[in-house]
């Protein structure tokens, strides 16, 4: 279906402008570009204990590796689990790994990628190619192949597996009486997708191809399909499906995943250029969802698809996919080799602290962009004085400072000011005096007393 909407954007693309603002992403390095993939999960990545983990099928021998990478890019040690059928998906759950096979069937796996237990069914059913994943909610592991109208869970250990015909399902309130487990995002999809239909034109069509759950608010990513042209849309919505904020890209572009980096909403969308080859693009939005950067990002085959953003504690890994024409197994009617391009990218973006005494405070933005030049200024309290000011990188090493202004580092910042009493001296000598003062008065008023009394 994807594939499909891509080609119309192509057909129907007049031109697209970027808006290019400061730049934040910087190409990193790239896994291994000839691994093949029959699962095609949604992330083929993730990030456990310092070290990336990708899966795909081997070109010739059609079994399934593990390969295992160090924060650079480096591979480190491939695996060969005893998995028959390709790896839909995996996750990193309990301290232990938990693949989906095409089969249906569940694993749980150790540090070396030996199986430890495993569902027993089997489906004569194929899980298609999809971008959805394996989940956990509430002691249930469970697939949701929105491609394919079926919810596949099992409990935790693994007893049986059970599978849900989504269409004989008639609502929203149905599927979660039925499989009250599934998590808030997957609800939501289903709730906000019937709302979407049920108020869209008849010539209308809406797909939400990415949603996640932050601050008791759903961030969406999708597009809709009006007269053959495309646009996409970002979204915050709450629990009652009301729009908190949104976007809506006026070009032929479909948006495919969207994430987070320390808090900042990371978007992806693909769109052609003017002599319509495919183009990916980054954005990245503040706090107060304002946009900060889109940037182009490169494509190094016609029809490479991006359709997952990563990120992690260094930056953000970008998973795309190129469908080749040609069956990796000859035998197997209708699967294609895919090609998985796996990159990363350092997001040059960093968080600005501020730490006082108590008797001031400090105004700053709270993000800047390495090089970027920073206005800041300090308000003492009543009755106090800037005795001290110093920035600091994540290091401790400390930054110059140049009439309320410095220039950001490649890292995130803290900025102390210490306050103190104006003129002290003064008022410790009050402090003296006026003990003073009263010792003496008493005195005097003792003395007064008694000449009054004669």
């Amino acid at each position: 279906m994807k594939k499909k909407f891509i080609t119309i954007i192509i057909l129907f693309m007049l031109s697209i402008s970027t808006i290019k603002a400061q730049k934040i992403f910087d190409y990193d390095w790239s896994f291994d570009e000839t691994n093949y993939n029959l699962g095609a999960g949604l992330n083929s990545v993730i990030y456990v204990n310092n070290k990336y983990y990708t899966w795909h099928i081997d070109e010739y021998d059609y079994i399934n590796i593990i390969s295992e990478y160090d924060e650079s890019g480096n591979l480190i040690k491939s695996y060969e689990p005893d998995i028959e059928a390709p790896i839909i998906d995996l996750i990193f759950y309990d301290n232990q790994f938990i693949a989906l096979d095409r089969n249906t069937t569940i694993y749980k796996l150790d540090s070396n990628f030996q199986i430890t237990s495993q569902t027993d069914t089997k489906e004569d059913y194929y899980i298609g190619s999809s971008m959805d994943e394996l989940k956990i909610a509430n002691n249930k592991i469970y697939y949701l192949d929105k491609s394919n109208f079926y919810l596949y869970y099992t409990n935790y250990d693994l007893d049986t597996i059970k599978k849900i015909d989504l269409t004989e399902i008639e609502s929203y309130q149905d599927l979660i009486k039925l499989a009250p487990f599934i998590s808030e995002t997957d609800q939501m999809y289903f709730k906000y997708m019937t709302y979407l239909y049920e108020n869209a034109d008849e010539e209308e069509y809406y797909e939400i191809t990415d949603i996640s759950k932050k601050n008791n608010l759903f961030y969406l990513t999708g597009y809709s399909v009006i007269d053959s042209n495309p646009r996409s849309f970002i979204k915050i919505i709450d629990n009652e499906l009301n729009t908190i904020w949104e976007e809506n890209s006026r070009k032929i572009s479909i948006s495919t995943s969207l994430s987070f980096y320390k808090d900042y909403l990371v978007t992806m969308y693909i769109a052609p250029d003017e002599n319509y080859n495919t183009i990916r693009y980054l954005k990245i939005y503040d706090r107060k969802n304002n946009l900060i950067s889109e940037e182009q990002i490169p494509i190094r085959v016609e029809e490479e698809t991006p359709i997952a953003i990563i990120p992690d504690d260094t930056g953000i890994v970008v998973k795309s996919i190129y469908r080749h024409s040609e069956p990796v197994v000859k035998s197997i009617v209708g699967f294609s080799e895919n090609t998985i391009f796996i990159d990363k990218f350092t997001v040059n973006i960093y968080d600005i602290y501020t730490k006082t005494d108590g008797h001031g405070t400090i105004t700053v933005k709270d993000t800047a962009i390495a090089g970027d030049t920073v206005s800041f200024s300090t308000t003492p309290n009543e009755n106090y004085i800037l005795k001290n000011l110093t920035i600091t990188d994540e290091l401790g090493n400390q930054i110059k400072i140049d009439n309320n202004t410095f220039i950001m580092p490649s890292s995130d910042v803290t900025i102390t000011a210490i306050f103190e009493i104006k003129n002290p001296e003064t008022i410790d000598n009050i402090y003296y005096i006026i003990p003073l003062f009263a010792i003496s008065l008493s005195f005097l008023i003792i003395y007064q007393y008694k000449r009054y009394k004669k």
